[in-house]
């Protein structure tokens, strides 16, 4: 399948570019780097990644919830979290086999699952933005700050506005999941008005303000995560919580920005120039880099293939019944 092919791809590439950093920033110094992190911040740091990928399934539920499907928790928790096992795909359409699973047993119609889709998706982007805020003044301190302000609450005006006017959004999103091996997509074509919907009944303010908010605490976790990373390297005095959490969300953005699958080296790239910029030594931020990417990204990845496993042994030792 090309998604298992990309995912594959690009962790040979996150291993060669990963090999490439440390040989650059110096082996021996990377190394008593990463001896310094203890196996308490491992575990805090991966607790927070997890606690993400719950918040944001909680999330996912509730949009379910609000399109009339009643999932059971359980089996829905494992379908979304096999999403996790294709995020390194393109723009993260990988993580769209949640909607087959959901197709495949609880029978709901590509055309009502694929809006959820679309709608995470662009409530992240701007959560990711919106975050990212807390570090410009301290990476980009020449801006004003309250034109960046400007811009977000912007974006969150247009959110409405772009899921209410969802044709163009409809015939774009049904081109990428053709593209990406979901070829039994073709309800969300001549369903189009129920898919149109659905997106209209998701932009609602009672859905989408809350579905924020939701977000920003699942966003807050993964950067509070490096924070942790740095306090135990040393630099907890050199950087706060907020400029943390905000430098992780930078990082996110280059690696969108690059449209390498999964943001694979340029989002650790990113993330180590920019604590370097605040002071870092090389060393210690391809440390954090690495470690940081590692327990969100590949912890993601490696969660939702033993999910994807799990699902797979389930369905051949019960064929008749997931629930």
């Amino acid at each position: 399948m090309e998604s298992g092919k990309a995912v594959i791809v690009s962790i040979a590439a996150a291993v060669l570019i990963y090999v490439t950093a440390i040989e650059l920033a110096g082996y021996h110094k990377v190394s008593e780097a990463f001896h310094r992190i203890s196996a308490l911040t491992w575990l805090l740091v991966l607790s927070l990644s997890l606690v993400s990928f719950l918040v944001r399934f909680v999330r996912w539920h509730f949009l379910l919830d609000h399109l009339g499907h009643r999932v059971p928790v359980l089996p829905g928790l494992a379908f979304y979290m096999a999403g996790f096992a294709l995020t390194t795909t393109p723009a993260k359409i990988g993580e769209a086999v949640r909607l087959w699973y959901l197709h495949r047993e609880s029978k709901i119609p590509y055309a009502e699952s694929a809006p959820i889709f679309i709608f995470e998706q662009i409530l992240d982007i701007l959560v990711v933005v919106l975050l990212s805020f807390l570090a410009l003044s301290v990476i980009l301190p020449s801006i004003d700050q309250r034109l960046w302000i400007a811009a977000v609450l912007l974006g969150l005006l247009l959110v409405p506005v772009t899921l209410a006017r969802a044709d163009r959004l409809a015939a774009l999103v049904l081109a990428l999941l053709k593209r990406r091996g979901f070829t039994k997509l073709e309800d969300v074509g001549t369903n189009s008005k129920i898919f149109i919907q659905s997106l209209h009944s998701l932009a609602a303010s009672h859905v989408c303000l809350p579905s924020l908010v939701v977000g920003l605490f699942a966003w807050l976790a993964p950067g509070l995560g490096l924070y942790l990373i740095l306090r135990n390297l040393g630099m907890g005095v050199m950087v706060g919580p907020e400029t943390a959490v905000g430098i992780f969300m930078l990082s996110l953005i280059a690696g969108v920005v690059s449209i390498i699958s999964g943001g694979v080296g340029t989002t650790e790239g990113a993330l180590a120039v920019f604590l370097t910029i605040i002071g870092i030594d090389p060393p210690t931020a391809v440390t954090a880099a690495i470690i940081s990417r590692m327990s969100t990204l590949w912890f993601a990845v490696g969660l939702g293939a033993l999910t994807t496993l799990g699902i797979a042994t389930v369905k051949c030792a019960d064929p008749v019944d997931l629930h």
